[in-house]
């Protein structure tokens, strides 16, 4: 019985020993893993934002290992790749100033006392906003706009210089009282880069300026005028011009074109589509001809040739007279006259005028039509002999 009531409280002793331990185990885990409490982290910085070359700066309070302020210490700051140092006062404190461009920036900033880093975003706006690129028609009423902010962020008050620069020639314009300012945009057609700058910052955008003039077949066909493939024949070509107004369209109402030819000016009218045309009665030659309309001029080459062409062929009486795609039953004659116009077509003269008042006829031997022609070389007639 003694030994059994031994055994009994041997094994109590042993399981209460157990208990103890297992409890201060779990106490002495809970201390390690809980966070300590009273930390004060090193580094007191906050992040900022600005406009552009704005008074704002940077500003960082460093604190030792034991939360005191660290005094008189080189701390080091690196914001764009760049590595800056600064000494801290009595406080603590560093300051440096932030002449970044407009962007998004992130500044990180060391503790040499106790190795901890802060980063910290520095973020820069414009103080020139609102601004676009402009496409827009030759002299209609569309403008470049921007509005200027001052410091705080606010539209800069009445009165406030801004300087733009476009095609190489500065313009100094002044701020509305909402902060706005305007440049006209009077330049001939074409693309152009406008740069606007404020307070030290400048911002460029794209000019895109639209012809209203245009030659006819450059406007209606969108090629380029070659005057090699416009020749035009003596008294019967014409340079015709289309004139639009601010918006593109064609001006159907009697706008005044101005021609230049050979040193004489004319007047022509816009009709239907916006046509204004100059009938062309000058003697065979090259030429510049330059219309104008609304202070907007284009010049172009012109090709003034005879129609038709003569060379001479001597050919005895009877002789048939082959010309690449052409048969020739020359009349009774020692010489025969060939002709060519300016689209390539042949044909031979007549001694006298035909029936039907030609002086001129060809015959194709591949389609058996023959052309007629006038005296001037103009077309009379086709006929189909096959």
């Amino acid at each position: 019985m003694n030994k059994k009531l031994i055994l009994i409280l041997f094994c109590i002793a042993v399981f209460s020993i157990n208990a103890v331990s297992a409890g201060e185990i779990t106490n002495e885990t809970s201390e390690v893993i809980g966070e300590p409490t009273g930390y004060v982290p090193s580094i007191d910085a906050f992040d900022v934002t600005k406009i552009v070359l704005g008074p704002e700066a940077y500003e960082a309070t460093m604190y030792d290992n034991f939360g005191e302020p660290l005094v008189n210490q080189r701390v080091n700051l690196e914001v764009n790749g760049v590595l800056y140092s600064r000494v801290t006062n009595n406080d603590g404190f560093v300051r440096m100033n932030i002449n970044l461009m407009p962007g998004h920036y992130e500044i990180k900033a060391s503790n040499p006392a106790t190795g901890e880093y802060k980063i910290s975003s520095i973020d820069i706006l414009p103080n020139i906003v609102d601004n676009h690129d402009l496409t827009k028609f030759y002299k209609n009423d569309s403008q470049y706009r921007a509005r200027i902010l001052n410091s705080n962020g606010n539209s800069a008050s009445s009165g406030e210089a801004v300087t733009f620069n476009i095609n190489g020639v500065f313009y100094t314009r002044y701020t509305d009282n909402t902060g706005h300012v305007k440049l006209n945009i009077n330049l001939n057609p074409g693309t152009y880069i406008i740069t606007a700058e404020y307070n030290g910052y400048r911002t460029s955008n794209t000019v895109t300026v639209i012809s209203t003039l245009y030659e006819y077949s450059e406007y209606h066909e969108n090629i380029p005028y070659d005057p090699y493939q416009h020749k035009m024949i003596y008294r019967e070509g014409a340079f015709r011009v289309v004139a639009l107004d601010g918006y593109g369209n064609p001006i159907h109402d009697g706008a005044k074109v101005t021609f230049n030819i050979n040193g004489v000016f004319y007047d022509r009218y816009t009709s239907e589509g916006g046509v204004a045309r100059l009938n062309i009665n000058l003697n065979p030659g090259e030429y510049i001809i330059t219309a104008e309309f609304n202070g907007l001029k284009i010049s172009k080459r012109l090709i003034v040739i005879q129609n038709p062409l003569y060379y001479t062929i001597k050919g005895p009486i009877n002789y048939e007279f082959s010309h690449t795609d052409w048969v020739w039953s020359p009349q009774h004659d020692n010489y025969i006259k060939n002709i060519m116009d300016i689209y390539g077509n042949s044909g031979i003269e007549l001694l006298n005028i035909g029936i039907f008042g030609e002086k001129y006829i060809d015959y194709d031997s591949n389609t058996a039509m023959v052309t007629r022609y006038d005296e001037s070389g103009n077309y009379i007639s086709q006929e189909y002999l096959g």
